[in-house]
């Protein structure tokens, strides 16, 4: 709910990130996750200096940035392996050439 009580939302986590780092959001905001009771709200000030959508934003950027650490190194080693199967190949086709000779 706003500070006049209307109900806003549902916004992302991405969001409501932001505008608490930016301090958009005063202390006394109510706010409910979307899988709460429609009437269970909770002031901001009491979730804590990292808010239950703050900490889950940050932990799906760490998952994230992970997994496309993971998916580089896996690029890169699939890259490695092909230019040596490639470099294998040159070596067997001159060897096969000088054994034609």
């Amino acid at each position: 709910r706003d500070l006049e009580g209307v109900v806003q939302g549902p916004f992302t986590e991405e969001q409501i990130s932001e505008w608490h780092r930016s301090k958009y959001l005063p202390a006394n905001l109510p706010m409910r996750s979307s899988d709460d009771p429609p009437d269970s709200y909770t002031p901001l000030s009491e979730m804590g200096s990292q808010p239950p959508f703050v900490a889950a934003h940050l932990a799906r950027q760490k998952y994230a940035a992970e997994l496309e650490k993971r998916q580089a190194a896996q690029a890169a080693q699939q890259a490695e392996q092909e230019k040596a199967s490639l470099a294998e190949a040159q070596r067997q086709a001159e060897a096969d050439a000088r054994a034609a000779a």
